[in-house]
Order: C-alpha cells, then structure tokens, then sequence
C-alpha cells in the first residue's frame, strides 16, 4: 500500500520535476501556441470551446512553474519526489522577521520554515508571460460568444480561479515586501470577478489593494479605491475605510474632507478606536469645538439606549480632552448601563492609574527643601488615593471579564497595584500574592 501511494505521490509531481530541466514548459507553451491559432481561425472563433481551451491552456501555462506542489509538504519528501533535481542554491533568509530556508529552482524558489515543511512559493520565471490576464480575456471572449450560456458555469469558475491566484500572489507579494505590487494585484482580483459573467464584489481585495497602497504612502491610488469601498458598501473592520479616508484628507490639508470622513465613520461605528483617535486629535488640532463629538454621540445612545460602549468612547474622549471628572462620570454611567462590560470599569482604572503615576512623578522632580518635603507628604497620599481608587475597578473588571487574553492583562494591572500598596495596608499584600499567582499561571 504505502508503494503504491508513493508512486501516485511521484506523478502528480512530475509537473514541477519537468518544469525544472524545461520540458513541462514546451509542452504548455505548445498547447497555447495551438490554442492560438485556433482562435485566430474565424470560423473556430465563432466556437464557445475554443475560447475556453484557449484560456485553460493559460491557466496551465501560468501554474507550470509550481506543477502540483502543496504548501505544508515535507521538506524531503518534496527532494524525493522532485526526481533527484537539486536546487542550484541554498541559503537561509529573513521574510517578515521570520528564518526559511530558501531552496532555488530554475523557475521557482521554495521556502521552508522551521518546521521543515513548505511555506511559501515564489516564481521566478513564467512558461507564458501574463499568462493570467490572457486567460482572463480568454474566459471574457468566450462569455461572449456562449450566447445561450450553455457554458457559463464553467467560465465563471475559470474566471474565480483566477481571482483566487491573483489574490496568491498579492499575498505573497505581500510578504516579501513587494507593498506596490501587492495593491496592483490584489486590485485586479477585485477587477477580475467584478464584471459579467460572474459579477460579484470582491470587496475585502479592493480593501487590501487601498490598505496596501496607503502603507507605501500611494494616496492618490489609495483615496479612489477606498472611495470605491464605500460604495460597495465595505466599510473595513471598525470603519477602517473612512479612518484611512480621512488620513489621507489630513496629509492633503484638506481639513473639511478629513472632518467629514470621520463624521460619517463616527456614525456607522462609533466604537472605532481609530476613528475616535482620528475626531479627538481633528478637534485638538482644528481649535474647533468639539461640542459636535458629543451630539454625535448622544444620537448614537438615542438609537443605541443600552449600548455601554457608547459610554466608554465618551470617556475616552473626555480623558483626552482634559475633562477628566467627566471623563470618570461616563466610565461609570458606562458600568451602571451594562455591569458585565469590562471596558467602564478599566477605562476608570486606567485614569486612576495614570493620574497615580503623574502624581508619582511630580513627588519626585521635588527638592528637599521643607516645604518640598511637605509637599511630598501631600503627594504620596494623593498617589495612595488614586492608586486605591484604580484598584478595585481592575478588579470588577477581572471578574466580569470572559476574554482570556484581556483577564490576563488585567490581572497584571492588580498585581502591580497592590504590590505598590503593600506597605499602605497588609489587605494589598493580600491581594497581590493572590494576583502573582494568577500572572504566573497564565504565562
């Protein structure tokens, strides 16, 4: 049993073991070739088949270099199955921080990971020059001439396939730095299911190609494609569409575009971290009043009454703009709306918390002189008041909390607030062994 899943192992590599000593490439640019001029024939171009010959011929000369490879394979048992080619180079690199180990093939490079097994691909020569693109039209012609759609079926599932790999390639174009050419292709994955016959709205791929394009500073290619976002009604995670609308108003200049991005962001997710940092710092830099933050978001709580998360962005707000009692008004309304919502109580604690630091800070930049020493005295019972003040909203918090990584985070708060209250009563030393050992286990 186990020859024979070996040898079927070895034929559906093959197509990569050609590939490498140039056979499986003058097979398929054969087959394209003769495809060609099939549909250069005007009474076989009149044939829905010839186009759909002609665009798998394509789709076979673009996957030649890769053959029937899978991300995940062995290490060797990829060697063997490669039919004893070796690579011409071998080398260690660094993608994305991470260590490969970079094996080079005359028309591929493969990477493996730690682990020995494949992660990544990276084509180096192609059997047919934009083999995709031509496929792409090819599957287009032949949606034109299928005119009673006998074939339609098959010629959106070519033209999706096609989407698939550019979106492949976008990726890998991705992690290997290549940030332009990712936008270019994850663009025209979005293109190429967009028009008839498949029609459908790629929208994440438009988003990936707007995202990587304002990573490399591109805002002009950026802007429209997130404005085409928008109107496919793809606003990102959290409205990120309109937090990178309104980013790229900023570096224009062009306050009033900026200002209304995020308005309109604001409105649909008023939760958006980004989206709120981006309103408090238009406030703080524009002079503007931010009266018109807090009307926005009181008609959010009219259509929202019991959405507590309403509450903590006013706090944040609040806490950035200065107005800190009001700031620990709405964390508690926050907790009063909805008990079980950690973020009220930890956005209180953590305004206790900074404030303790700052106080810790001004005690130390003091002198020694007697009214310094005074002063200080005065401070530390600030600091021990804010500091117990912080400590039993992290601690509601830790209880009400169900998300692990966000329980672990929180315990880390309680365990450093009653560690720097021991000596104030024995109840924090209490309360911090309890703690450590909870820290402990989650590490």
């Amino acid at each position: 049993m186990k020859k024979t899943l070996l040898l079927v192992a070895l034929l559906a590599a093959m197509p990569l073991a050609n590939a490498q000593d140039g056979k499986n490439f003058a097979a398929v640019r054969n087959a394209v070739a003769s495809a060609e001029k099939n549909a250069e024939n005007p009474k076989k171009a009149e044939n829905v088949a010839t186009w759909t010959k002609l665009a798998e011929s394509y789709m076979s000369a673009y996957q030649a270099p890769i053959g029937n490879i899978i991300l995940g394979m062995d290490r060797n048992e990829l060697k063997l199955l490669l039919g004893g080619i070796k690579p011409t180079a071998t080398e260690t690199v660094q993608v994305q921080g991470q260590n490969f180990t970079k094996e080079t093939y005359p028309a591929v490079n493969l990477y493996f990971g730690e682990n020995g097994q494949l992660a990544m691909t990276e084509v180096t020569e192609q059997a047919v020059e934009n083999a995709l693109e031509k496929a792409l039209q090819a599957y287009r012609k032949a949606s034109a001439v299928d005119t009673k759609g006998k074939k339609t079926a098959d010629i959106v599932a070519g033209i999706k396939k096609i989407g698939e790999y550019y979106n492949s390639e976008a990726t890998n174009a991705y992690y290997f730095n290549k940030i332009e050419k990712a936008s270019e292709l994850f663009e025209l994955a979005a293109n190429a299911v967009s028009e008839a016959p498949v029609n459908t709205l790629d929208s994440l791929s438009m988003y990936n190609a707007g995202f990587t394009a304002w990573m490399v500073q591109n805002y002009d290619r950026a802007k429209p494609i997130f404005e085409k976002c928008k109107a496919m009604g793809y606003y990102g995670t959290d409205g990120e569409v309109f937090a990178k609308l309104a980013d790229i108003a900023q570096k224009a200049k062009d306050g009033a575009a900026e200002k209304a991005a995020l308005q309109e962001g604001f409105e649909k997710f008023p939760q958006s971290q980004s989206i709120i940092i981006g309103l408090i710092n238009y406030y703080i830099n524009s002079g503007e009043d931010p009266k018109a933050l807090f009307e926005l978001l009181e008609k959010a709580r009219q259509n929202e009454p019991d959405n507590a998360s309403l509450y903590s962005v006013e706090g944040q707000i609040r806490e950035k703009l200065g107005e800190t009692e009001k700031a620990l008004e709405a964390y508690h309304k926050c907790s009063e709306v909805d008990p079980k919502y950690p973020y009220g109580y930890t956005g209180a604690g953590l305004l206790y918390y900074n404030r303790a630091d700052a106080i810790a800070q001004e005690a130390q930049s003091l002198g020694t002189s007697r009214e310094d020493i005074r002063k200080y005295d005065e401070l530390i019972k600030e600091w021990e008041v804010a500091l117990g003040n912080a400590l039993p909203e992290f601690q509601k918090a830790y209880e009400v909390t169900e998300e692990a990584a966000l329980k672990a985070d929180i315990a880390k708060f309680v365990k450093d607030i009653a560690f720097r209250l021991r000596d104030v009563d024995p109840k924090y030393m209490e309360i911090y062994e309890q703690f450590q050992k909870v820290v402990e286990g989650a590490n």
